[in-house]
């Protein structure tokens, strides 16, 4: 297979994989599944046949300790303008996890509201097992997907 334009070549799987590795018998964890697999279905498609923006975001883990409190401030703020300004479909967030918590943590304050919350999806470059994040703790953080990207976006050939 070859991709035009050395574009990426990724995986999109939904959180029904993380839900069903770490508890498989749990009918309440596979509903839960299946609604964030609706609500990013719902979200990536558009019935006007408009335009939707769905970003990516990259926050850095920082290593000054004022920075490290700073964050999930700066962090809130941007969930939210995403949500209510920028009228976001979804959300693509890469960083580490106490950000992903703090970021899907905001989106949850606006259920039952409009606009209602984003899907966020974790998006990662690693497969490798050391470094691979940790499906049950990005579950439980709240993400509703995972994207990986293979070859680090150079062609497959």
């Amino acid at each position: 297979m070859k991709v035009k334009g050395g574009g990426k070549l990724v995986l999109l799987t939904c959180t029904a994989i993380a839900f069903e590795v770490t508890n498989a018998l749990s009918s309440t964890t596979s509903d839960a599944a299946n609604m964030a697999k609706a609500r990013l279905q719902q979200s990536l498609s558009s019935l006007a046949k408009k335009m939707t923006i769905s970003p990516e975001v990259v926050i850095p883990e920082p290593s000054d300790p004022t920075a490290l409190l700073l964050q999930a401030t700066e962090v809130t703020k941007m969930s939210n303008t995403l949500r209510s300004k920028a009228k976001a479909n979804a959300a693509f967030i890469s960083g580490s996890i106490n950000s992903v918590k703090a970021f899907c943590a905001e989106q949850e304050t606006a259920r039952g509201n409009f606009p209602s919350p984003l899907p966020v999806i974790y998006c990662t470059s690693s497969i490798a097992e050391e470094s691979k994040p940790d499906m049950t703790e990005l579950a439980d953080a709240g993400i509703s997907g995972i994207l990986w990207t293979f070859l680090g976006g150079s062609a497959i050939s």
